[in-house]
């Protein structure tokens, strides 16, 4: 199911940006429908997102969208939404995919990051995803575990259907785009080690909170997996505290995750 857009829930932050139409196309090797980007005013040709010149405005979008839905001759292009082209001008379109459960709630984590994000959010075209738009400056694009972000070269699937209880416009949200940054940012060039030193820094990248119950676990298994990239001592602690302080629900004592930091440097449990 593709869900229909509705151009009246669309707010003015993404209608004054260009648009393009999308189709749904079948992938060859069986996967999930492709959004391919049309042009608007040459439906049956592609679009690119860093193509101005295959771009249009909303209002032409929008009416094409309407002629080529409703007419049973144009059914062959597959036109089946509209899309807002991302060219880096503070708009940013968060994805929680697959975050729309079977009896209409949010997943846990997704509800969090709604919860905390307060701004313009719709469904996605297939109707089980959520895209949350903010303002801010993102510094290069980010995917995740369930999340990705997006400020550039790309164009994205709109529907104008607001999940409900969300704000009407887009917000600024300094908070995420600073832990999207950082979570995105190049490691480092590594430096020759002192023999005093025992291994390179590491960081934790997880957008995902970590609730009561599970943060002990969780830790370690993280821990774990800095360990085994060969972060050590004081930066093992370090990216286990910072982890602990970001994401666990409520954060463990320090005497706990430095507990956790030293089992995993032995490799115990």
């Amino acid at each position: 199911m593709i869900l229909p857009v509705d151009p009246a829930g669309i707010p003015a932050e993404l209608r004054r940006r260009p648009w393009v139409l999308w189709s749904a196309e079948p992938d060859p090797s069986g996967g999930k429908l492709r959004k391919v980007p049309r042009r608007i005013a040459y439906p049956d040709r592609n679009a690119s997102s860093t193509d101005a010149a295959t771009w249009g405005t909303f209002e032409d979008a929008i009416t094409a969208y309407d002629a080529l839905t409703s007419d049973p001759h144009c059914a062959g292009l597959l036109i089946a939404g509209v899309g807002v082209v991302l060219v880096g001008d503070g708009l940013v379109c968060v994805d929680l995919d697959h975050c729309i459960q079977t009896d209409g709630a949010l997943t846990p984590n997704a509800a969090r990051v709604v919860a905390m994000v307060l701004t313009w959010t719709e469904v996605s075209a297939s109707g089980d995803g959520l895209h949350l738009w903010v303002q801010g400056a993102l510094d290069r694009a980010f995917a995740g575990d369930g999340i990705e972000a997006y400020y550039c070269r790309r164009y994205i699937a709109v529907t104008g259907q607001r999940w409900r209880g969300t704000p009407e416009s887009v917000e600024p949200a300094p908070r995420l785009i600073t832990t999207l940054n950082r979570l995105s940012a190049p490691a480092p060039s590594p430096t020759p080690a002192r023999p005093t030193e025992q291994g390179p820094a590491g960081i934790v990248r997880r957008l995902a909170p970590i609730p009561e119950g599970t943060r002990d676990n969780t830790l370690f298994r993280l821990a774990a997996g800095l360990v085994a990239e060969g972060t050590r001592g004081p930066a093992l602690l370090s990216a286990l505290s910072d982890a602990n302080t970001r994401l666990c629900v409520p954060p463990l004592r320090a005497r706990d995750v430095e507990r956790i930091a030293r089992s995993a440097s032995r490799g115990q449990r």
